[in-house]
């Protein structure tokens, strides 16, 4: 070690470099009684070393453990900060929220991945970190049984047309709510019209007559998504696509309007016709 610190010197005195004996540390587990130096300063030693944010342990391997615990606990403030001054559903808009997430936590919780190998145990605390994060605040109302929510996805990654398609607040909410498998109002409620039943997914589709006022076959157990996920991912569509939404988008903004009332034993007023944004 002391041959190869002395070649280190002499090299960069040859070249017109330096090193910085302060960010310099000789990593071993045991006690040395050696004292090592350069350009004549002794360097520490100690059995962990933090670069740019990167733990070392002895021998320069690194600790993907303690690093997937940084970049969580690191995104989780983050997250709990933005909630705090009003980045969330309630403060901005839903596409906005995702774009701050994708801007600032997310580059928190990927941070030095890449020259990191992880076993399964480890990528998976990233991921629930990461639906923690995305589902924040709301994760305890959709926690459970979730095998139909992921049968009703889109079969392509790609950003939600719900979040930009032009609709007003409440429906751009209720549209989001119905995709995330909660109700408005949270805890199941009997349903006004059978008293002996929850108010579930399952059973409005059944209830608002569904299949019937989207002219869906009965095969398709949730027309609601089904459709939700043929809306349109471009601005402009074809002629015939577009007249077919004109038909059926205020239909499901009128079902989601009619669930809202449901749940929560009230009307509600509307200022548009359902959907007319949409149209326009």
């Amino acid at each position: 070690m002391a041959d190869l610190l002395r070649k280190c010197e002499e090299h960069s005195i040859q070249m017109g470099y330096w090193w910085n004996p302060s960010k310099c540390v000789i990593l071993d587990n045991q006690p040395q009684t050696t004292e090592y130096a350069i350009y004549e300063q002794a360097l520490p030693q100690a059995t962990a070393f933090t670069y740019l944010g990167i733990l070392f342990n002895p021998g320069g391997h690194l600790d993907p453990e303690k690093l997937v615990q940084s970049n969580i606990f690191k995104a989780m403030s983050t997250m709990n900060v933005l909630s705090s001054i009003g980045i969330n559903p309630s403060g901005f808009s839903k596409l906005l929220c995702s774009r701050f997430y994708a801007q600032i936590v997310r580059p928190q919780m990927e941070y030095r991945i890449a020259i990191n190998c992880f076993n399964h145990s480890l990528l998976k605390s990233l991921e629930e970190a990461q639906d923690k994060c995305i589902l924040h605040q709301r994760s305890s109302m959709i926690q459970g049984k979730t095998s139909r929510l992921l049968s009703s996805r889109r079969s392509t990654i790609t950003l939600n047309p719900i979040l930009w398609l032009p609709m007003t607040h409440e429906e751009r909410s209720r549209c989001i709510r119905w995709r995330l498998g909660w109700l408005p109002g949270g805890a199941p409620k009997p349903c006004p019209y059978h008293p002996n039943n929850n108010l579930s997914r399952r059973h409005a589709i059944s209830c608002l007559n569904t299949h019937r006022r989207l002219c869906m076959p009965e095969a398709i157990v949730d027309p609601m998504s089904f459709l939700l996920n043929m809306l349109p991912t471009r601005t402009f569509v074809p002629s015939s696509i577009a007249l077919s939404w004109t038909c059926r988008w205020p239909v499901i903004c009128s079902i989601l309007h009619e669930l809202d009332q449901l749940q929560h034993y009230t009307i509600i007023p509307y200022k548009t016709p359902h959907g007319q944004k949409l149209i326009e």
